[in-house]
């Protein structure tokens, strides 16, 4: 599991005085590229769970789904404390699990997020290679349990 302190920032409060459900994202996004190698582009670095993947591959988030369990008060020098890891490994594509949490025990958010490994040169799917998918394998932990989405068999 992967763990990440991100600094809260002033731009994260809204109107209503707390965490933007918007900034939560883009904290868990944050934290997601951390995890997966750093910034888009950047290959061939000794450094997260895709750096055995070629350079003509590319990353591409395909669906997110986000619970937002408690409301997030913004504090000035306070941080989020993110955990990320793998939840399902297919054949080209994967999620990331990750929780949010300030100062409660239980997360403040959490997201689930898809992500598709694309060839830049054919831009279909591309299939993990063995050490890509070793990676994600080692990484890989029970998935986060969601609610039910509205009108889905339960």
């Amino acid at each position: 599991m992967y763990e990440t302190d991100l600094q809260m920032r002033l731009r994260d409060l809204n109107t209503a005085h707390h965490v933007d459900n918007l900034e939560v994202m883009r904290v868990a996004d944050e934290a997601r590229i951390l995890f997966l190698g750093g910034a888009e582009g950047v290959r061939d670095e000794p450094l997260g769970v895709l750096k055995n993947m070629p350079s003509e591959v590319m990353i591409l988030v395909a669906a997110q789904h986000a619970e937002f369990r408690a409301q997030i008060r913004w504090q000035p020098g306070a941080s989020y404390r993110v955990r990320s890891w793998v939840g399902h490994v297919g054949t080209s594509s994967f999620t990331v699990e990750s929780e949010i949490r300030t100062e409660r025990s239980e997360p403040d958010a959490v997201i689930e997020a898809t992500v598709v490994l694309l060839d830049q040169r054919t831009g279909r799917p591309w299939p993990f290679s063995g050490a890509v998918r070793r990676e994600l394998e080692r990484h890989r932990e029970s998935p986060l349990t969601l609610r039910p989405r509205p009108g889905s068999a339960v």
